[in-house]
């Protein structure tokens, strides 16, 4: 819009830098405080693009396009007769990376309105109290001239945050709308308005009731209102919400997108694995050593069948075998020499692989131990290496030893980045650990796990209180 322009005067704005783009809005000056009191009630890592979701998995190129085909074209082309796209599959399945790949390319043209990723270890992330915030200080920002009256909307009422979900969404969100519709002409409508809405990982939000009732919000307002968004839900299909959206009421609103074998996921994993391969014939230390005829066609077929269609399996393998410490060929032969225990069950080769990748730990004990402390937290995406380290009276650089053979199952940083937060890779690796059916002698219970902390948690505040006391 400025280009070739210079000592361009500009007054009354506010800059907001996103993904490198510069964005204008014109917050008014007596609307500074109205933006800091909704700015503190948003949980920015929900945002597609946050710092604290950086590099997030989405769909590896040529890969899913008949997927994402699917949902672009009910995105731009929607009716309005089914608002609701109701995308779901099993764990690891590739939901949350399609959602990405969609936010990603639809933002990038201007038509994401906002986004919620929904993480079950992660503060604020993990609850609805703050989805309605951060979706409206997004649609300050994807659609200005709602910005206005969003921030009235905040002035007249700066308690709104903790009032029901189905007032924050009248209050911030519709009521600004239809102020922002009465100032429009027909030819400055609502067309070329963001449309999409993506909440990710419903199923991780807290509660099943939580679950449904943001659920039920969206959708009494769609019944009784013209609104101009769509709405991508994600979520895996558990009881409540596959009963909300089988539900007369929720049914004849949505669309529904199954991720199963109709989308081919085989072929799609198999591209994913050649890639990857590629990329160690590339990169690895070792590549001059890797045969050319290595993995073989057969290779891939088998990791692709082992797969069952869960991108999950190949993205986890793939870290294992391209671990930069040990030898690609004998890694790959260690995932083809793993027996699957209970092979009818649906997750028995992943379970297989994470049994194998703790096994290999040195120290399981305390591996143990660290994995049930960043699931007690419940929000690995703030526990640093130092903060572990300390809370287990460990030295300095013990969990870089602890976790050297995991990197490929957790996010380790650096030592030199130790304040940075560990993560979990996926959603799944929780699940096998809480199951004793799936982990075995790495079953973390949740009950011990609680005293067990508590114990340690009491052993730091003793000799404080010893010193303090009276």
């Amino acid at each position: 819009m400025f280009d070739h322009s210079s000592n361009l005067p500009i007054t009354g704005g506010t800059f907001t830098a996103v993904e490198g783009d510069l964005h204008v809005h014109n917050f008014e000056p007596n609307h500074k405080k109205a933006l800091e009191v909704l700015h503190n009630q948003i949980a920015a890592g929900a945002f597609h693009n946050s710092a604290e979701r950086f590099d997030p998995p989405k769909c590896h190129p040529h890969t899913r396009k008949a997927v994402l085909g699917e949902i672009i074209d009910w995105a731009e082309n929607n009716d309005k007769l089914h608002p609701f796209l109701w995308m779901y599959g099993p764990a690891g399945s590739g939901k949350s990376s399609i959602a990405q790949t969609i936010a990603e390319q639809l933002h990038q043209e201007g038509k994401l309105a906002a986004s919620f990723f929904f993480a079950r270890t992660a503060t604020g992330r993990n609850t609805a109290d703050r989805l309605m915030a951060t979706i409206a200080y997004q649609l300050t920002l994807s659609i200005p001239t709602m910005s206005h009256h969003i921030l009235e909307a905040v002035d007249r009422d700066p308690a709104i945050f903790s009032k029901s979900l189905d007032t924050q969404l009248e209050s911030l969100i519709l009521g600004p709308l239809k102020e922002l519709f009465m100032g429009l002409t027909e030819t400055t409508g609502s067309s070329n308005m963001p449309r999409l809405i993506i909440i990710d990982g419903l199923d991780e939000c807290r509660k099943a009731d939580f679950q449904r009732l943001i659920l039920s919000v969206f959708f009494a307002a769609l019944r009784k209102s013209s609104i101009p968004f769509v709405f991508l839900i994600a979520s895996r299909p558990e009881p409540e919400i596959r009963r909300f959206f089988n539900q007369d009421s929720a049914d004849s609103l949505s669309h529904r997108l199954v991720l199963d074998d109709k989308y081919k996921p085989n072929k799609d994993i198999e591209v994913f694995l050649w890639s990857r391969f590629d990329d160690i014939r590339n990169d690895h230390p070792l590549q001059s050593l890797l045969p050319a005829t290595w993995p073989s066609d057969s290779d891939i077929e088998r990791l692709v069948i082992k797969a069952s269609g869960q991108f999950i399996y190949a993205a986890t393998v793939m870290k294992f075998v391209e671990s930069p410490q040990h030898r690609p060929i004998d890694r790959l032969d260690i995932i083809f020499g793993l027996s699957s225990p209970g092979s009818n069950t649906p997750f028995a080769e992943l379970d297989a692989l994470y049994l194998y990748i703790f096994s290999s730990a040195e120290d399981t004990i305390r591996v143990v131990e660290t994995f049930s402390f960043l699931i007690l937290r419940n929000s690995s995406s703030y526990v640093s290496m130092n903060l572990v380290e300390d809370f287990f009276c460990f030295r300095r650089g013990d969990l870089q030893i602890i976790l050297n053979d995991l990197h490929s199952i957790i996010y380790v940083p650096k030592p030199s980045q130790s304040s940075n937060p560990l993560h979990l890779f996926h959603a799944s690796l929780s699940d096998f650990l809480q199951d004793k059916t799936r982990s075995g002698r790495f079953f973390i219970d949740s009950p011990e796990n609680h005293e067990k902390m508590a114990r340690l948690c009491i052993r730091h505040i003793q000799p404080h209180t010893l010193k303090t006391g009276p």
